[in-house]
């Protein structure tokens, strides 16, 4: 599951949106039509997004993994740490030039490549579908977009002035001390 990074204090972008537009939530079920097709463009960007993520996590995850299988390396087992960054869109009028103008930041850990659930899973995360009668309770939501709308303190409006997205990944190794190997590998000659 994504969590929001540093909930305590809002980042940047959020400061900059509440102080231009004011701290007036809308609900989704007030959304024009304009605002629901964007709405599901993000989703769509979201999506891409969590696909290109999910390649680059299996492309580490492999290289580690490679690493603690390899009985000449001590390395004995790691995680991958992936923080996801959403900016506020560069023409919105809240926008400042000398500001990160970051919205919010997800993050997660990965230590196996199991997708059943979270990003890049293709499940549908829709949690408006008990929501009879509402504008989008048919719609196909990924990951990162539940995330975004369940998991942070972002109103829905606020999501419609996502710009750019990137993502950070640290990856956490746990090596084996105790055995000669360490040392061979440390050793200088």
């Amino acid at each position: 599951m994504m969590l929001e990074k540093d909930s305590e204090k809002p980042f940047n972008g959020l400061k900059q949106i509440r102080k231009f537009y004011g701290n007036n939530p809308v609900s989704y079920q007030d959304f024009t039509f304009d605002e629901i097709l964007q709405f599901r463009n993000l989703n769509d960007r979201l999506l891409k997004f969590e696909n290109i993520l999910k390649q680059e996590v299996e492309t580490l995850h492999a290289y580690a993994k490679s690493r603690v299988e390899n009985k000449n390396d001590s390395l004995c087992c790691f995680y991958i740490e992936i923080d996801v960054y959403f900016y506020l869109e560069k023409n919105n009028p809240a926008y400042e030039q000398d500001e990160d103008n970051i919205i919010t930041i997800l993050y997660t850990t990965k230590e196996e490549m199991v997708w059943e659930f979270g990003f890049g899973d293709k499940n549908n995360h829709n949690t408006l579908t008990d929501k009879k009668g509402t504008p989008m309770e048919y719609d196909k939501h990924c990951s990162l977009l539940h995330a975004l709308y369940e998991h942070t303190d972002l109103y829905y409006q606020e999501l419609l002035m996502i710009g750019e997205l990137d993502f950070h990944m640290n990856l956490c190794l746990d090596y084996d001390a105790d055995t000669k190997k360490y040392f061979s590998m440390v050793q200088v000659s």
